[in-house]
């Protein structure tokens, strides 16, 4: 007997030979059973250490036509020729053959190590070892000023959330991409907490929505108060624009008082003549002067001191 190619006589070892021959018996009966077997595949070395069985083990042995179907190991992806680390989801199909060795079906069974491109974010800087990583691998993503790593799905970040930081750091998946699931956002400025304390009036802006980074809205200094400035002859009103801390580049400011004119002659002030507005100095009159009121300097009707506060208009006034 002469076996078909995948088959050995008598025995599933593929080193058999494909023949075979028996004796016919006087009692009209062989010697021995005549039979084919099929090859029996080599398994030492299969499957590649870069690739895994996805179906069951077949008990890790294949016979002539069986077929089993693989995967890439995590970190290796199946790859045509010349497009070094490209990820795809395709399977392998590898197939017992009658020369008793595993083949995978043309133009598959190439695993090669899974790589990423550089992770993108547009408000943000991007560390990497260089411009494709290998699986595993681990970017610095750093968030531009006014920005802060918060998940997908938002619009805003806000200084004040917990775990969002100025950074986040994606690693190379077996995907072929940095898996991840957090960007770069502006910061906010809670605008009901920066009213407190702002010493004006905000124009108008959208109080249902988010405050971000670099927005701006007018704003119309309380009196006493200056837009960005203590000077008595700058304006109340101006433009406050949300920065990278989550409060407003400049604020309302306390008008500072000309003093220039204090204290009057034969008196001297109590303290430093700085004075801003609300602020009050006390002037003392020299010995053997008093204050004048009215029209008299009787000393039995004036005193030797007074004060003079600071007001909004940034004039010192009497009082």
């Amino acid at each position: 007997v002469r076996c078909a190619p995948g088959f050995r006589a008598q025995d599933d070892d593929p080193d058999a030979l494909y023949t075979a021959s028996v004796s016919c018996l006087a009692t009209c009966a062989l010697e021995a059973a005549l039979t084919c077997s099929r090859v029996r595949c080599n398994m030492t070395e299969f499957p590649p250490d870069d690739t895994e069985f996805l179906t069951a083990s077949y008990d890790r042995q294949l016979f002539f036509s069986d077929q089993a179907i693989l995967q890439c190991s995590p970190g290796f992806t199946p790859t045509a020729a010349g497009v070094e680390g490209a990820c795809s989801a395709d399977v392998l199909i590898a197939e017992c053959k009658g020369t008793g060795l595993v083949e995978f079906a043309a133009g598959n069974g190439t695993c090669r190590p899974v790589s990423c491109p550089a992770p993108f974010d547009q408000y943000a800087t991007v560390d990497v070892a260089s411009n494709v990583s290998s699986y595993g691998a681990v970017a610095n993503v750093t968030c531009a000023a006014g920005y802060r790593a918060s998940p997908f799905g938002m619009a805003f970040a806000s200084c004040g959330d917990s775990g969002r930081g100025a950074a986040y750091f994606p690693s190379c998946s077996a995907n072929c991409l940095f898996g991840n699931d957090v960007q770069c956002l502006p910061v906010t400025c809670n605008m009901s907490t920066l009213r407190v304390g702002l010493n004006g009036v905000f124009g108008a802006f959208n109080e249902s929505a988010l405050f971000g980074f670099q927005e701006r809205v007018n704003v119309t200094c309380d009196a006493g108060f200056r837009y960005a400035s203590a000077d008595r002859g700058a304006p109340r009103g101006g433009i406050l624009t949300c920065t990278e801390s989550c409060g407003f580049d400049v604020a309302c400011q306390n008008v500072q008082c000309n003093t220039s004119h204090l204290p009057p002659g034969n008196a001297t002030a109590a303290s430093t003549l700085l004075a801003f507005y609300r602020d009050a100095l006390r002037i003392n009159c020299d010995a053997g002067y008093v204050v004048a009121s009215g029209s008299t300097t009787d000393p039995l009707q004036s005193s030797t001191w007074y004060m003079a506060a600071c007001g909004a208009d940034g004039d010192m006034d009497r009082q």
